[in-house]
């Protein structure tokens, strides 16, 4: 299961940025990308945090696996909705500072 990656990767960040909740995991795991990307994306944010003197969220996760990875899509746990992570896509560059 891809939370169980995430919280592989979660554990490995450094205490400077935080840390992401069980939670955020959860709502990060439906997000259809493998373990080399999330690693990617875990970094990337690391360093964007590290850059805007912010804490690590999930929304800023969300929104570079959206840049950076466009062609990600959601994968609904229920089966419901399309699957197009639309709303991800359309999330706008989170200012912190």
């Amino acid at each position: 299961m891809r939370v169980r990656v995430w919280e592989n990767f979660v554990e490995r960040l450094p205490g400077d940025v935080g840390t992401l909740g069980a939670a955020a995991l959860d709502a990060l795991a439906v997000w259809k990308i493998n373990g080399r990307e999330i690693k990617n994306i875990l970094n990337m944010a690391v360093s964007w945090c590290r850059k805007k003197k912010c804490p690590l969220a999930p929304d800023v996760v969300e929104h570079l696996i959206a840049t950076i990875y466009p062609s990600a899509r959601r994968e609904d746990p229920e089966g419901a909705g399309d699957g197009s992570g639309a709303a991800a896509a359309s999330l706008s560059l989170i200012d912190y500072g």
